[in-house]
């Protein structure tokens, strides 16, 4: 009997403790990431535009596009969570509603990449056009080093390989 609970306690203890060490020890590769992506955030943007000497006059335009495109996010995402608490909650799963729901989603991340490029229209209608001809230097500067960490959309090294040549080798 003794030595079954030895057992028991070993195959316990053992993985929580494995799992305890890595979690300490972190991701080598993905630890602080931010730092060391700092151009590859996604909230880069303000700061590219804060680089562009806005008048007060563009700054308040752009702070009140912004605000309303958030504003109007919120509103959905909330209904969305809502319509799909109630089918988790449901004493029965309805497939039907589920993938209605899904689709409802689907469409809705159309819609909201459609209004992310017309608001980021707006904003750039916003700038003068050496302003415009700065940010899109800014712009493009951004884009390499990410695309080069990213592996090129999913090709080579790193998240997300794809099928692309190499993504069976081993690193």
């Amino acid at each position: 009997m003794r030595v079954l609970t030895k057992v028991v306690l070993a195959a316990v203890v053992l993985p929580v403790a494995l799992g305890s060490m890595n979690a300490f020890a972190g991701n080598q590769k993905g630890q602080n990431r931010d730092e060391q992506r700092p151009m590859c955030q996604r909230h880069d943007e303000r700061g590219m535009f804060r680089s562009l000497n806005l008048t007060s006059d563009q700054q308040n335009k752009l702070r009140a596009l912004r605000q309303g495109q958030r504003a109007q996010r919120q509103a959905r995402m909330q209904g969305f969570r809502q319509e799909m608490d109630k089918l988790l909650l449901a004493k029965n799963f309805d497939d039907k509603a589920a993938q209605a729901l899904a689709q409802k989603m689907v469409n809705d991340q159309v819609d909201r990449r459609v209004a992310m490029m017309r608001q980021r229209h707006e904003m750039l209608s916003i700038l003068t056009p050496e302003q415009k001809t700065q940010w899109h230097k800014m712009s493009q500067e951004k884009r390499t080093p990410c695309l080069d960490e990213r592996g090129h959309a999913g090709y080579g090294k790193g998240h997300g390989k794809g099928n692309g040549p190499g993504f069976m080798d081993d690193e």
